[in-house]
């Protein structure tokens, strides 16, 4: 096959697949889901808590703070702000926001406990603030679930309630607006806006039909009995992409709908290109599953599709083949088109559509840079934490040399453990299992939000032992497999049997 057939072929995909995108992808690119005109006003207003978790935002929560306590609401609401765990006077400051606008007796300021094992940070501060509503305001019919970085317009929660009634819907969100005003952020928004849309085509989200489903997080709306049918929020406790997981749970049971906000505003502006990428490497490689094959599908697809046709096409007076740089230029045109769109939304000049392929292979990079934070024990961090502490619950497991054993009633306390620099957590020196008729040995593993076991995770030198069956944290069955072949028994002595943990390892699977 010669090299200028291979350049065709290449041109061809690229444009095969920007024609299914366009015309065969739920119009993900139209950006006409948005709220029309007022929706007939439900009769009486149903009463609304607004929940805000908030981390280090002093220096916009006067602005997104205010805004939420202004809203033109006719029913009963409620403002609860949830102080994750801030450390530059969050608190202080809106409760000086509130008191400036004479709102505060509508505003209840709660500090989140430590978070537990298990729970992304966020998450764990919604369950915080919902759980203060169930108590206190017990007839809440909605929870408007709001980022404290996010200025809602006046009327938004009158517009997001009148719609959710008037079409019965259990959960309605909004991608608001985000900064956009300067450097990376005028072509890089945009962009990450364009490809939240192709990930999860609103139009599809919005049919009760299809299995599509997601959430904008930053302004949720979500029904409480629904909220509760689906679980509540801490079925959703491990989860980072947590509005589009709470989208998928609420879906199962109901109709959601999801949407462009137009006077809605992310008011953190991003500073440079640094905070734009960690952003999106916080969750790119989660929203892979994890899975090396389907990152390693991602980037070749992205590669193919946004750098392959500038290339082919800007290359031509190199390589000479007309029809790799004639399906080049028609697959650029076809992805500058699908750009408008979001692009007028933004308010931002046309001819940035062009450089799509930059910002493409820009969000590549970042994907694979998401990876490598996961594999090294950086995946999900955020404002100085890391994400799920799925790596961070240790767990203390049984497993028979020869036979199955009991399952523990009462694990013994777990040794003193320690995490590396490199992100390995280390238990530093024995565990002690009680002796069951064949003999016993103990290990630690990592478990996740759903307490089962979690990857990826070694044990050095040897492994005694194939895990078989989901460990339930504390009092739980623990069935093992027989041992593996070759591995020699271990010696027992005194009724107990001691195995060195000092070189075993935990890998964090955040």
């Amino acid at each position: 096959m010669t090299g200028e057939l291979l350049l065709t072929l290449a041109g061809g995909a690229s444009l095969f697949a920007w024609l299914v995108l366009t015309f065969g992808h739920g119009r993900f690119w139209l950006g006409d889901q948005r709220l029309g005109g007022d929706p007939p006003a439900p009769d009486p207003w149903p009463a609304v808590a607004a929940v805000i978790p908030a981390r280090d935002e002093a220096d916009v929560i006067a602005q997104t703070l205010g805004a939420v306590l202004s809203q033109d609401y006719p029913g009963p609401f409620h403002v609860v702000l949830v102080d994750d765990e801030s450390s530059d006077g969050t608190a202080d400051a809106a409760r000086k926001a509130a008191d400036s606008l004479g709102r505060a007796e509508c505003l209840e300021i709660l500090q989140s406990k430590p978070r537990p094992e298990g729970w992304v940070g966020k998450v764990w501060a919604l369950h915080t603030g919902i759980e203060h509503v169930k108590g206190v305001w017990p007839e809440t019919d909605f929870l408007w679930l709001s980022d404290a970085d996010v200025a809602p317009a006046e009327r938004t929660l009158r517009r997001l309630v009148a719609k959710a009634c008037a079409e019965r819907l259990d959960l309605v969100s909004l991608m608001v607006k985000l900064h956009c005003k300067r450097g990376w952020e005028r072509l890089l928004v945009p962009a990450f806006v364009y490809f939240f849309q192709k990930l999860y085509p609103f139009p599809r989200v919005n049919d009760p039909r299809s299995r599509t489903a997601g959430a904008a997080g930053g302004c949720v709306i979500v029904g409480t009995e629904a909220l509760a049918r689906a679980g509540g929020i801490e079925a959703i406790r491990g989860e980072i992409i947590d509005d589009c997981a709470l989208g998928q749970r609420i879906k199962q049971g109901g109709g959601i709908w999801l949407g462009l906000g137009t006077e809605e505003h992310g008011v953190r502006p991003y500073a440079g290109i640094g905070e734009i990428w960690d952003m999106v490497a916080r969750s790119a490689y989660t929203q892979l599953g994890h899975s090396p094959l389907l990152l390693l599908g991602t980037l070749v697809g992205l590669l193919l599709i946004y750098a392959t046709p500038p290339a082919l096409l800007l290359a031509w007076p190199l390589h000479a083949s007309a029809p790799a740089a004639l399906l080049g230029g028609a697959a650029w045109l076809a992805m500058a088109v699908t750009f408008l769109p979001t692009l007028v939304l933004y308010g931002r000049t046309p001819l940035l559509a062009a450089a799509l392929p930059i910002a493409g292979t820009l969000y590549a990079g970042m994907t694979l840079d998401s990876a490598l934070r996961h594999h090294r024990g950086e995946g999900g961090r955020w404002k100085g934490r890391v994400g799920a502490g799925r790596a961070i619950v240790l767990a203390l497991m049984a497993a028979t040399l020869g036979a199955t054993s009991p399952a523990f009633a009462d694990p013994p306390e777990l040794e003193p453990w320690q995490q590396n620099p490199d992100g390995a957590i280390e238990a530093p020196s024995f565990a002690v299992a009680l002796d069951y008729p064949s003999g016993t040995c103990a290990y630690y593993t990592t478990i996740d939000g759903n307490d089962a076991s979690a990857y990826p995770f070694s044990v050095r030198p040897e492994y005694w032992g194939v895990f078989a069956t989901q460990l339930l944290v504390g009092r739980a069955a623990v069935t093992y497999t027989d041992p593996v072949a070759g591995v020699p028994a271990l010696p027992s002595k005194a009724g107990h049997l001691a195995l060195v943990l000092a070189s075993l390892e935990i890998r964090t699977a955040c």
